[in-house]
């Protein structure tokens, strides 16, 4: 079985700051694409993978605000998620499965509120850890009922950093841990 999804998010966030100068438009528009396969080993076992996209953001302070104007902050992830299904009945399964997600966030400082700070950009390289989920899932075929709930366990990244103003290192490069967090994922 094969499954391909799309999600967008369209947030509409804009405000004044303290000086009663619009922001524009803080959130952009984002797309999380998913999918996944799944093959039946036999009628108790499935294997899968799925592909998603677990954290997104994109932010940006419009450069015409003069406190915050040019602030932006984004993180790209993706994830992939290796998987196996056992079914006790035709109603009740569990499943478990290793995830291998990749986080990826800049941030950038603009505008008059950082004084000698903007400008200031830390620019993270990506990293991938390995993580874990387990779940059970409760179906009547019949009726296309499903609920599965799936308990996702917090995951350890470790960024190696770059920082600047402009171009000028202001820093020797160096690392952040980043944990990701634990998750309960209810499905109806």
């Amino acid at each position: 079985m094969i499954e391909l999804s799309v999600g967008q998010a369209s947030p509409s966030i804009s405000r004044t700051d303290v000086i009663n100068a619009t922001t524009g438009g803080i959130a952009e528009r984002f797309m999380l694409p998913s999918g996944g396969i799944r093959y039946e080993i036999n009628d108790k076992m499935a294997i899968g993978l799925i592909m998603y996209q677990p954290f997104g953001a994109d932010v940006l302070c419009g450069p015409s605000a003069p406190i915050l104007g040019g602030t932006a902050a984004t993180v790209t992830s993706s994830a992939y998620t290796r998987f196996l299904r056992y079914r006790f009945s035709d109603k009740v399964s569990v499943h478990a499965g290793l995830v291998y997600p990749n986080l990826e966030p800049n941030v950038t400082l603009g505008g008059a509120a950082y004084g000698g700070l903007k400008g200031y950009n830390a620019t993270f390289s990506g990293d991938s850890s390995m993580g874990y989920i387990v779940g059970s899932a409760y179906e009547i075929p019949d009726v296309a009922m499903r609920v599965a709930l799936t308990y996702h366990f917090k995951i350890e990244h470790d960024l190696d950093t770059t920082e600047t103003i402009g171009r000028a290192a202001i820093a020797a490069p160096s690392s952040i841990g980043v944990t990701t967090p634990k998750a309960i994922e209810l499905k109806l």
